[in-house]
């Protein structure tokens, strides 16, 4: 299993880009020191663990990020560990997970690694506003219909449910739209339930609906910013109708299009 890091709060053991190899443990294996992943308001972290606390609901982990001066507020309880970083992939480099004491030519590099995050934020906003005026230009709707009823984006289609049995609640198994037909009636129920249906253009996440009741009817779905304005909602309210919804459930349907 492997898990993409992102910003600077672990810089420079870790850098934006690296790409940590996880391995699954039990929270009683853990030690100080460790890097673990962990899942926290909807969110995946890699912190260090510099604490291994018992109380009476349970043990849990004080974690802390490499440029803090002090550990997070938050705890980390087995729940929410996804699993320990062995290794640091960085380019044809592997590293290992110890922390690095700063060096001249890291605080230049972090510096580097800021200006580059700013840039980058101030150019997609720039980009993402470009973008929603031209979506809604006539033309790259009807052209965007056109390459796809043409085959030249191609759609497909893939349930995600959430692995159960203590299993960490970001895991999912995934289904292609090929297994759709000959699902038995226990993962229909769980699809129903907690499952998430995706609309994929030439593979690439571009639709999602929420089949769970916690999510509110006007929020179950997700178009991708650059994926709007072409209609997949249909085809994928469509797709739900014909092999997950029964006919108490479709007028919530119609209401979401």
């Amino acid at each position: 299993m492997t898990f993409q890091g992102k910003g600077l709060c672990m810089f420079p053991t870790i850098r934006p880009g690296d790409v940590l190899a996880l391995q699954m443990q039990d929270l009683a294996q853990i030690q100080c020191g460790m890097v673990i992943v962990f899942r926290r308001e909807k969110a995946l972290w890699a912190h260090r663990v510099v604490g291994i606390c018992h109380q009476s609901g349970g043990a849990y982990l004080r974690t802390q990020s490499d440029r803090s001066p002090g550990p997070d507020a938050q705890k980390v309880y087995a729940a929410d560990l996804l699993g320990v970083v062995t290794e640091i992939r960085r380019g044809d480099q592997t590293l290992s997970p110890e922390k690095r004491p700063w060096q001249p030519r890291h605080r230049l590099q972090f510096r580097f690694h800021c200006l580059a995050e700013r840039l980058q934020l101030l150019f997609w906003n720039l980009a993402e506003r470009i973008l929603e005026n031209i979506q809604k230009i006539f033309f790259y709707q009807s052209l965007g219909k056109c390459l796809l009823s043409i085959g030249l984006l191609q759609i497909s289609f893939e349930l995600r449910l959430p692995v159960e049995n203590g299993h960490h609640p970001s895991l999912f198994q995934r289904f292609p739209e090929s297994a759709f037909p000959s699902f038995p009636a226990e993962i229909l129920e769980r699809a129903k339930k907690k499952g998430i249906l995706w609309l994929r253009i030439n593979g690439t996440p571009a639709v999602s609906y929420f089949f769970s009741e916690a999510v509110p009817l006007d929020q179950r779905i997700f178009v991708r910013r650059r994926f709007r304005h072409l209609d997949l909602e249909s085809r994928l309210l469509e797709k739900a109708r014909r092999y997950f919804w029964g006919r108490s459930t479709y007028w919530h349907s119609e209401r979401l299009v």
